[in-house]
């Protein structure tokens, strides 16, 4: 991408994960369409910009994410089970995983004995990748009573 303003033509770039929250990236930008982005990334060495058109997609979202810090409570619904883990929702369009491992204090087999679909829990943010838009939890308590509502 061509950055507006850019005596040198930096070059912008933005990933897969980047063009947007819920659709393909060929279905949001054509070569040669102008678009909103957030800088995400300079690199001044390789005279590039990392660009995210997703952050300006849900502001609101992107903001939340910003300020989300490892060690906050959050409160959030399973929204998924898979054999390594669920996947908690703690806003709309943002899940975050909880491994297998993570679930009790006593091992399990399977993610199944220990919670189903719709279940609410508390959740402690062990990572926040803000550029895969990619959450870690550690599981903490059921139901959520002490951790804040993202929303």
């Amino acid at each position: 991408m061509t950055l507006d303003g850019s005596t040198a033509r930096t070059l912008g770039w933005a990933g897969v994960l980047d063009g947007s929250w819920r659709r393909r990236f060929a279905e949001i930008a054509e070569v040669g369409q102008r678009v909103t982005a957030e800088v995400m990334a300079v690199d001044m060495d390789e005279g590039r910009v990392r660009l995210s058109m997703a952050a300006t997609e849900n502001p609101e979202l992107w903001a939340f994410l910003k300020r989300l810090r490892r060690g906050e409570f959050l409160a959030g619904t399973v929204a998924s089970i898979e054999p390594f883990g669920v996947f908690v929702q703690v806003a709309d369009g943002l899940e975050g995983l909880v491994q297998l491992s993570e679930l009790s204090s006593v091992p399990v087999a399977v993610p199944e004995d220990v919670v189903q679909i719709g279940d609410q829990l508390t959740v402690v943010v062990t990572d926040v990748d803000r550029v895969r838009r990619r959450l870690s939890f550690l599981s903490i308590a059921r139901p959520s009573t002490t951790a804040r509502t993202v929303g």
